[in-house]
């Protein structure tokens, strides 16, 4: 025999504040929940959870487009050039204008890429930025006038 959990009213609070967050992109700080009753809380806890679980698989749809618009490009670009997947990366990433950022993350948002993304893009900025030129090259030539 099982023994169902009925949560207290505080947790079904506690519920509806953080996943409100999931559902739609705020905590659930406008709601009096005091005024309440508790099959109002529990219905509004059923209906915000189903909400964040639409949200979830709606991101999660989006980022398999996002990967797979991705990888695409990187097979155009591979075409193009005759280059392996490593520099049709960096060849993407320059051509975004990503040198000098060192933030993979920043990249993957941009770029509207999944942050899981960040470990594809990471050592490929790694080596366009190392074929950056010196900064001290760079001050070298900070004195010359801006025609």
């Amino acid at each position: 025999m099982t023994t169902a959990i009925i949560p207290t009213r505080e947790q079904l609070c506690d519920f509806i504040y953080y996943r409100h967050k999931d559902a739609y992109g705020v905590k659930g700080r406008m709601f009096d929940f005091d005024s309440m009753s508790y099959d109002e809380l529990e219905a509004m806890a059923i209906r915000i959870d189903e909400a964040a679980n639409e949200q979830i698989a709606h991101e999660r749809r989006c980022d398999a487009e996002a990967l797979i618009e991705f990888r695409a490009r990187i097979r155009l670009v591979r075409a193009m050039c005759g280059v392996d997947r490593s520099t049709a990366i960096r060849y993407i990433l320059e051509g975004e204008g990503y040198m000098g950022e060192y933030d993979p993350s920043y990249i993957c948002y941009c770029m509207g890429l999944p942050y899981s993304a960040a470990k594809y893009i990471e050592p490929r900025l790694n080596e366009l930025n190392d074929r950056a030129p010196e900064e001290e090259f760079v001050e070298a030539y900070d004195d010359l006038e801006v025609a």
